[in-house]
């Protein structure tokens, strides 16, 4: 009787250990290469996956490498501040996408897609793996639906051209 339960409590076991190796690979490789051959498919471009890290290595780099460069004001900022993702949409084009570990990035610079993105919100979900983060910072950046469209609603009309001239011509005297 022993024995047999031994040889059970082994089993069960073996099964959660071979469980777990599955949803290691598939989060570490097997989901990632699958998104990446989605992505593609749909026209964008950006570095082949890499086990784990991504493109991570690569933006820590670039981001120690701007940090002591000095710009002047009127100089092209973005280069300087987001250096790696400059290079990638400079490399890649309009539809690119990068790797944060098993996590792709995608860039979306193209107005026409922008503006389609934002006017379906139900179309295009935002990822949530961090619960507490979301419910943190708040805002436009992580609701959705519904609860989205209010507060959209809300602030649109600050963004109108008219009451952006006038806040640029209030302000430009600071400059």
């Amino acid at each position: 009787m022993v024995a047999i339960v031994g040889k059970v409590v082994i089993a069960i076991v073996i099964a959660l250990i071979v469980r777990w190796g599955w949803k290691v690979l598939n989060w570490t490789w097997l989901k990632p290469k699958k998104l990446e051959k989605w992505l593609r498919e749909q026209g964008y471009q950006g570095n082949p996956y890499r086990l784990l890290i991504g493109d991570i290595k690569d933006l820590a780099t670039m981001m120690t490498e701007a940090k002591p460069k000095h710009i002047q004001i009127s100089h092209d900022i973005f280069s300087h501040c987001l250096p790696f993702d400059h290079h990638i949409i400079t490399k890649y084009g309009k539809k690119s996408f990068t790797w944060f570990g098993p996590i792709p990035r995608i860039y979306v610079t193209d107005p026409e897609l922008i503006k389609k993105i934002l006017s379906t919100p139900d179309d295009f979900q935002k990822p949530h793996p961090e619960p507490i983060r979301d419910s943190i910072i708040g805002g436009l950046l992580v609701t959705e639906g519904q609860k989205w469209i209010k507060h959209r609603k809300i602030i649109n009309p600050a963004f109108h051209l008219e009451n952006i001239k006038v806040s640029a011509n209030t302000n430009l005297p600071y400059f």
